[in-house]
C-alpha cells in the first residue's frame, strides 16, 4: 500500500501554526569555493589567519572529512637534487612539534594539503624561475611518528617503515581550516621583476624606519641598510600584508634567516644609529622571537 505525500507539507504547516511556531526557510549546506576546489584538485594551501578553524582529533589531520598530509610545497632550504631524491621536505600526518613551531613563526601557509595516500607529493624548487615541479615520494616527519606513538600508541621503528595507505585505513581524524593557496595558485618563481619598485614603496610607506627596532634609516646614505622582509617566506607573494621593512640586523634575526650575511661594518652602523636615536642596542622584539625548527644554533645579533 502506497501513501501519497503532500508536496507542500500543508499538514505540517498547520501543526506548526497551532503550536505557535514560525516556519524557517531550509538552506542546504553550501561548500565554500575552496572546499569545492579541494574535492576536485586534492591540493590546497593553509592560511595562517584561519587557524581558529583548526580542529584536531587524536592529533591527526584531515580536511572536509578526508584524511590528509601536509608538506612544504616550496622548501627554500632544499636544493634540486635533494627534492628529486625525496630527501626534503618531510610530510606530516599529525599536528607535531614541527608544525607548532612553524605556526609560531607564521610559516604554516607554506604547506599544502595532499589527499591521495597512494600517490607521490608535488614539490616545487624555490629558485626555478617558472616554478619547477616534480612528483616525489617523501619521508614522514619523525616528530609526527613521535606524536602518533604518544597519542595513539602506534609505534613505527623508523620513517622508511611507515606505510601511508595502511596507516590511514585504520586512523581517521579532523583538521578543518581555510587554506590560502592551492597547488595551482601558489605564487610561482622567486622575486618579481619589479621587486625594487615594490620594496621601495613598502619602505617609503614606513618612512624608512625598521618596523621592528624602529631605527630611522631615512637618510639616503643609510637606505641600503633597510630591507623588505617576506613574513611568510614566499618571495613571490608581494601582497602588502606579507611585506615588512626591517633593518639588516632585524631581518637577519627573523625565523629561518640565519643564513643571511650582514657585514660587520653594516652591523656597527645600525648599532651606532640606534644609540644616536636613543633606541636599545639589542632589539627586544627580535630576541624574543621563535626561530623555527631548522634555524642554526647561533646567537641573535639584533
Amino acid at each position: 500500500m502506497s501513501k501519497k505525500f503532500d508536496d507542500h507539507f500543508s499538514g505540517l504547516a498547520d501543526q506548526l501554526d497551532r503550536m505557535g511556531g514560525k516556519p524557517k526557510r531550509f538552506q542546504p549546506k553550501q561548500f565554500e569555493p575552496l572546499e569545492g576546489k579541494f574535492f576536485e584538485q586534492r591540493f590546497v594551501k593553509i592560511d595562517r589567519k584561519d587557524l581558529r578553524r583548526v580542529e584536531i582529533a587524536s592529533g591527526l589531520l584531515s580536511f572536509a572529512g578526508t584524511q590528509i598530509t601536509l608538506h612544504l610545497y616550496q622548501p627554500g632550504y632544499a636544493d634540486r637534487d635533494e627534492i628529486e631524491r625525496g630527501e626534503k621536505p618531510k610530510f606530516h600526518i599529525a599536528y607535531c612539534d614541527t608544525l607548532e613551531r612553524m605556526r609560531k613563526i607564521k610559516r604554516l601557509n607554506k604547506y599544502i594539503i595532499h589527499a591521495r595516500p597512494s600517490e607521490p607529493f608535488p614539490v616545487r624548487h624555490a629558485t626555478h624561475p617558472i616554478g619547477y615541479e616534480v612528483m616525489v615520494n617523501l619521508s614522514v616527519c619523525q616528530n609526527c611518528l613521535n606524536e602518533i606513538r604518544r597519542r595513539l600508541g602506534v609505534y613505527v621503528r623508523s620513517p622508511d617503515k611507515f606505510d601511508r595507505v595502511k596507516f590511514f585505513e585504520k586512523h581517521k581524524s579532523k583538521f578543518f581550516f581555510k587554506p590560502k593557496y592551492d597547488k595551482y595558485s601558489y605564487p610561482a618563481g622567486g622575486y618579481p621583476e619589479n621587486w625594487v619598485e615594490i620594496s621601495t614603496r613598502i619602505k617609503e610607506k614606513n618612512a624608512w624606519c625598521c618596523n621592528c627596532c624602529q631605527v630611522n634609516l631615512s637618510q639616503q646614505e643609510y637606505h641600503y641598510l633597510l630591507h623588505t622582509h617576506h613574513i611568510n617566506g614566499i618571495p613571490a607573494d608581494v601582497d602588502d600584508s606579507n611585506l615588512e621593512p626591517l633593518c639588516a640586523l632585524c631581518h637577519y634575526n627573523q625565523p629561518l634567516h640565519r643564513r643571511m650575511i650582514v657585514e660587520e661594518d653594516d652591523e656597527m652602523m645600525i648599532r651606532k644609529l640606534r644609540e644616536e636615536q636613543d633606541l636599545p642596542n639589542m632589539c627586544p622584539d627580535c630576541n624574543n622571537k621563535e626561530k623555527g625548527p631548522d634555524s642554526p644554533p647561533d646567537f641573535p645579533r639584533a
